[in-house]
């Protein structure tokens, strides 16, 4: 296929043919040579000579006229997709100009604000005021946002309004009037501060935020100064000025303060503190410290609580300072820490005052009783109800026996047993141990009076001991089970242990009621006991239990077997 062929066969355009006596509308010029002859027109009579150079000229000279109609079409085309494109152009170059114009615009007025403050500044001391500066930099701030941050001109304040700022600082009383200079540092952090957040981490020099290095350089010494010409008992002064200022200091400088300024001052003062001189109780000046400071106190709890140990050394129970002192700290050392501190230091002297502690009827002084129980607060019901049942009821049953064994009156009897109830709390009387050595006393009681013929008194006995269980039933229903004491037994006097005394512990071990028979009956002048269901006598270290009309010995496992059946 030729040029012009393939040229005709790829062009499609619009060409009106008005050859023939109608005008009418063709797709491309080749369609000109197939036109059929219209019914109304005549082939010319003359005849037709045959010249084919002459048509082909033709040919060729319509086909090159097609293609510079097509070429100019072309270029008709591009010239106009040129001049939109030229247009957008034009457009974008104006609005850049304009952009460009605009920003050499606030440049130059940021050039001649910062010009003004160079001319400004070199008038000396007195030719800026700080509401000028704070005027200037507000202006620049929200006139000009983007390039305030771009061009960091924040940073002109450290030579324009550091000087002024300080200035103000100079005659500030941080204890007098603390809130004195906190409008003007919260105007200056809206405008210097670069991000809202403030990281823990210690910045450097170089990029230390422009309001950071404001109250490190001005704000910072003035406060430096006032802490160190403060004792620790002046401190609430420091605690109020900080709890004021916290919004407005930078985290990191608030821990710097907290760490490096008043942490090591605290340990100071709690390495010289004695608390068996100091008339000012250390949690005045300690605990104000805990909002602020919260877990970092935690390096001075093992240096107070050596102290404290070493304190309690020659302490006795009757001195109740010492729960004074350490009932502040119940709620700051955690709750494991301070159960095994009493344990260690305390428990042992509640139980040797229990175990001197005297346990008369007739005239009991219950004042060492009270003292233990000013320390129930800080120690769990099982740990008190160990100490108490290892340290005051076997003494407690051994006088409620002797007691019994001598036709007492019953009726103070009663009385006795309920004020000593009375004394100890509900958690108390829930405690396995406690309600065991209750139950036994009532079971003393009840034998006590089994043998005796006074009108009413059996009666009056069994009433109120059926009262004392049903309560303590009552009481125990919330109780599980008995937990294991983890309080080994105290400091206890040298006495010396009779056979009498291993079958008390015997019966205490296992529950079983040890008491004389009342009326002081006696066999071959021994006297006779109830144990348990048995009754028995003791002779040079053997136990003789009743068998009918026998007394037979046994042995410890056989006694107490019979006890029970």
């Amino acid at each position: 296929m030729s040029l012009s062929s393939e040229s005709r066969s790829h062009t499609a355009m619009k060409v009106i043919d008005r050859t023939g006596p109608k005008p009418r509308e063709l797709s491309s010029y080749e369609e000109i040579y197939d036109r059929p002859l219209h019914p109304e027109e005549k082939l010319p009579e003359t005849s037709a000579v045959y010249m084919p150079e002459l048509l082909h000229n033709i040919e060729r000279l319509v086909l090159k006229t097609e293609e510079a109609i097509l070429r100019n079409d072309r270029t008709l085309r591009y010239n106009e997709d040129l001049l939109v494109n030229l247009s957008h152009e034009r457009e974008g170059l104006e609005e850049e100009v304009d952009i460009e114009e605009r920003q050499i615009k606030t440049l130059s007025d940021i050039l001649e604000a910062v010009t003004l403050c160079e001319t400004r500044l070199s008038a000396g001391r007195g030719g800026f005021s700080l509401g000028e500066c704070e005027e200037l930099m507000t202006r620049l701030k929200d006139k000009y946002p983007e390039e305030y941050k771009v061009y960091e001109l924040s940073s002109l304040a450290v030579a324009v309004a550091f000087p002024q700022i300080k200035a103000v600082l100079e005659t500030w009383d941080l204890a007098g009037d603390p809130e004195k200079p906190v409008p003007v540092f919260a105007r200056w952090r809206h405008l210097l501060r670069e991000t809202e957040t403030s990281s823990t981490a210690i910045p450097s020099s170089d990029s230390m935020d422009p309001y950071d290095r404001l109250v490190w350089d001005v704000w910072m010494p003035k406060f430096r100064h006032f802490l160190s010409s403060l004792s620790l008992l002046e401190f609430s002064a420091v605690i109020d000025l900080l709890e004021m200022w916290m919004p407005l200091l930078p985290t990191w400088q608030m821990e710097n303060i907290l760490e490096q300024m008043v942490l090591p001052r605290l340990q100071h003062g709690v390495q010289n503190w004695d608390p068996t001189t100091d008339t000012v109780p250390l949690h005045t000046w300690v605990h104000p410290w805990l909002p602020l400071m919260e877990r970092k106190l935690e390096l001075l709890y093992p240096t107070i609580r050596h102290k404290l140990a070493i304190a309690l050394n020659n302490w006795h129970p009757s001195d109740l300072s010492a729960h004074k002192i350490l009932e502040p700290w119940v709620q700051v050392f955690s709750k494991e820490t301070m159960e095994a501190f009493v344990v260690r230091h305390i428990l042992p002297k509640l139980a040797y005052c229990i175990q001197t502690m005297a346990i008369n009827p007739h005239s009991q002084d219950i004042s060492p009783f009270e003292w233990v129980m000013t320390w129930r607060d800080m120690l769990p019901a099982h740990q008190y109800a160990s100490m108490l049942d290892q340290n005051l009821f076997p003494r407690w049953m051994q006088v409620l026996s002797s007691w019994l064994s001598n036709s007492p009156n019953y009726n103070e009897v009663t009385k006795w047993y309920s004020g000593w109830k009375s004394m100890l709390d509900p958690g108390l009387l829930n405690e396995p141990s406690i309600k065991r050595r209750l139950g036994q006393a009532l079971d003393m009681m009840n034998h006590a009076v089994s043998g005796t013929f006074v009108p009413g008194v059996r009666e009056n006995m069994a009433y109120f001991t059926s009262n004392e269980r049903r309560s303590t039933a009552v009481g125990s229903e919330a109780v599980g089970r008995q937990r294991v004491s983890a309080l080994q037994n105290a400091i206890s006097a040298p006495v010396s242990v009779s056979f009498k005394d291993i079958i008390e512990k015997l019966a205490e071990e296992h529950g079983i009621l040890f008491m004389p028979v009342p009326g002081q009956k006696r066999y071959e002048g021994k006297a006779l006991y109830h144990f348990g269901r048995a009754t028995v006598y003791l002779d040079r270290g053997v136990a003789f239990v009743s068998r009918g009309d026998r007394w037979a010995p046994t042995s410890l496992d056989e006694l107490v077997q019979l006890a029970i059946i």
